[in-house]
């Protein structure tokens, strides 16, 4: 049997310093966990490119890099990292993914409704989510800033704003994901009902982590809920960052836990090979 061998792996950063994502000022940069430390136990993970996983079904030292501190990538400056993120956003997505995983404690061991209700702060857990899929476009070259292009546009403009509420251009959707594989997909292109005249066509940021998956489009006018079996993150005109509101957690009819990764005979996902990544916790084996 021929060997595999795999010649393309997660970028990492060779210098110090570079663009960082968030503002674009060149700057020392620092590691941004994806997801932020406190979602989920900081851990040895194996992370690969998507497509490397996809051909051989699985992660292994053929296509996987150890990463001692989790999945984290040295791509924003610190003001970025610990005074936005870290300081105004990240607690708000914390606060979401332990509720979520409480709720998955109890699920395991009672009957639940299909749907329930919880309480959380949209604004920052949006631009937190918006944060982390800008640090996760990583370069070997930081020494260029990010192309210029509506999506990273929008999504730095929300994220560096404190008080900025989404642009129509970007739709923030959720849903419970109950998986300890992480996957991170930048910028791919989601095909519906490819074979018939009601076909649609999604570009998106997907990024999946126990217990939350997230789903940023840009610029669609598609039903998405309907589509892919998403809830959408919504805010009113007058919200702030400490605004709560509750929102709906469905239990049932949720998408595939390998989707988007996996696409049903009647869909295609177009993505770049290297802005796709999956990770899990490393496990020696006996």
């Amino acid at each position: 049997m021929k060997k595999v061998r795999f010649k393309k792996t997660i970028p990492r950063p060779l210098s110090r310093e570079g663009y960082c994502n968030i503002c674009g000022k060149f700057r020392k940069l620092t590691y941004d966990h994806i997801p932020p430390k406190g979602c989920v136990g900081i851990n040895t993970q194996q992370a690969a490119l998507l497509i490397n996983f996809l051909k051989i079904g699985e992660l292994d030292k053929r296509n996987a890099r150890l990463l001692q501190n989790g999945l984290n990538f040295k791509s924003i400056c610190s003001d970025c990292n610990n005074r936005l993120l870290g300081a105004y956003y990240d607690p708000a997505l914390k606060d979401f993914a332990k509720q979520v995983s409480s709720i998955s404690d109890v699920k395991k061991r009672l009957t639940l409704p299909p749907k329930v209700t919880i309480k959380i702060k949209p604004l920052p857990v949006m631009k937190a989510v918006a944060g982390h899929l800008l640090a996760a476009r990583i370069r070997k070259n930081m020494n260029e800033p990010l192309k210029d292009a509506p999506a990273i546009n929008a999504l730095q403009k929300f994220v560096l704003d404190r008080d900025a509420l989404p642009s129509n251009y970007l739709k923030f959707y959720y849903w419970f994901y109950p998986s300890d594989i992480q996957v991170i997909i930048l910028g791919c292109g989601l095909i519906n009902n490819l074979l018939s005249s009601e076909r649609n066509f999604v570009i998106a940021d997907i990024i999946k982590f126990y217990p939350l998956g997230f789903m940023v489009t840009f610029d669609s006018q598609e039903n998405i809920p309907e589509q892919f079996r998403l809830m959408q993150i919504t805010v009113h005109d007058n919200v702030g960052l400490d605004t709560e509101s509750e929102i709906l957690l469905k239990l049932e009819n949720l998408p595939k836990i390998d989707w988007p990764e996996h696409q049903e005979d009647n869909s295609v996902m177009l993505l770049n090979d290297e802005f796709a990544y999956i990770s899990k916790k490393y496990r020696k084996k006996a």
